[in-house]
């Protein structure tokens, strides 16, 4: 994915959607398996023509299971891990359907999803921990599903993700899409999320949180 990318840009959207539906329908299968994959990003996503692909899963796996140290392993890949892991704790299901998201808007713009390549490690961090991701210019079904993923509790990436299946052609009321995110702390599943509105237009900037 990343490669292709590199190559030709952002994926055009019907595209986007295939790859979408992939990254969570494997998710889902590895998760029901009672595995976490611990290491999406886009260089876990091969292309075999026109079907993507999930791989990565190994090496994450033996890595954990073996108790190996993985810091070192997950170093260049700091760009998609979720704010839970940044914080410390331990990668779950949830955490996947974060690195996910951050996957995808990545396919979807063409740009790091959390600062341009370059971007000092802290600011990477504070961006993934706090703020939107990068989604300028991708449309509203694109960004919702992107929102729903990168909410920063884990416990509503589930639920919005439960929620957009089951209205998948839900319109929205106003130009702006709310994206749940916590406030930043330890307990990312403890209070309830505040909103914060990214403009859903084309070209127009995501809220820096």
């Amino acid at each position: 994915l990343n490669d292709l990318v590199v190559t030709r840009g952002p994926l055009p959207e019907a595209r986007w959607f295939v790859l979408a539906d992939c990254l969570i329908a494997s998710l889902d299968e590895i998760h029901a398996a009672g595995l976490v994959h611990r290491d999406v990003t886009p260089a876990s996503v091969v292309y075999a023509g026109d079907v993507p692909r999930m791989t990565g899963l190994g090496i994450a796996q033996v890595a954990w299971a073996a108790g190996l140290p993985t810091a070192g392993l997950f170093t260049r890949t700091l760009m998609w891990l979720s704010p839970e892991q940044i914080e410390g704790s331990e990668a779950t299901a949830e955490s996947d359907l974060f690195s996910a998201g951050s996957t995808l808007t990545y396919a979807a713009t063409g740009r790091p999803p959390w600062g341009p390549l370059g971007t000092p490690t802290a600011q990477v961090v504070d961006r993934i921990v706090r703020s939107a991701p990068d989604a300028a210019g991708v449309s509203y079904e694109q960004l919702r599903l992107i929102s729903a993923l990168t909410a920063k509790g884990r416990s509503f990436r589930t639920g919005n993700i439960s929620s957009i299946a089951e209205s998948p052609t839900e319109q929205p009321d106003s130009a702006d899409v709310a994206s749940t995110v916590e406030p930043a702390g330890d307990q990312f599943d403890g209070e309830p999320p505040v909103e914060v509105l990214l403009e859903a237009d084309a070209g127009a900037p995501a809220a820096d949180g």
